[in-house]
């Protein structure tokens, strides 16, 4: 190919050596802009993924949290309620007396508890399907009501 393009040089007049070069820098220019073009996307979907990310590790954070505070009110809740329990035997109170408040803090420490381990499954959407590469048009998504009913969201 090098050596027919050389062979095209040398048996072509000055005008269409010009028209040559011409062609040539315009397609340089066509692949540098098509170059720039690709590291722009590239550097905005770096940027979308780091505020992704950045989301993601402080609505973790806010779970973590939440899971802390109720483990910890699950386990004073028991304590509480034992402390308050043994108190009572100690002074001799009837046994009516000692139960009641061993059977409010398990179930106060089972409340939380179940509140505890319902907490990491909450339901985190799917992410957004990309648009058809032919159509440029982006698939109808799916997703469900708080009644259970199904819609889509294609055409809004």
């Amino acid at each position: 190919m090098a050596a027919d393009q050389q062979d095209l040089e040398k048996n072509s007049s000055e005008p269409d050596r010009i028209r040559l070069l011409v062609l040539r820098q315009e397609i340089s220019d066509h692949i540098l802009l098509a170059t720039q073009e690709l590291t722009s996307v590239l550097a905005e979907i770096e940027v979308k993924r780091a505020r992704a990310n950045e989301l993601k590790n402080y609505l973790e954070q806010g779970i973590d949290r939440r899971v802390t505070r109720l483990t910890v009110y699950s386990v004073l809740a028991g304590a509480l309620s034992t402390v308050v329990s043994g108190t009572l035997a100690i002074f001799g109170a009837d046994d009516v007396y000692i139960e009641t408040p061993a059977m409010a803090g398990a179930v106060l420490s089972g409340y939380w508890a179940i509140r505890a381990l319902g907490v990491r499954r909450s339901r985190i959407p799917p992410p957004a399907q990309p648009p058809d590469r032919y159509s440029g048009k982006s698939p109808g998504l799916k997703s469900v009501s708080s009644h259970g009913l199904a819609f889509s969201h294609a055409g809004i």
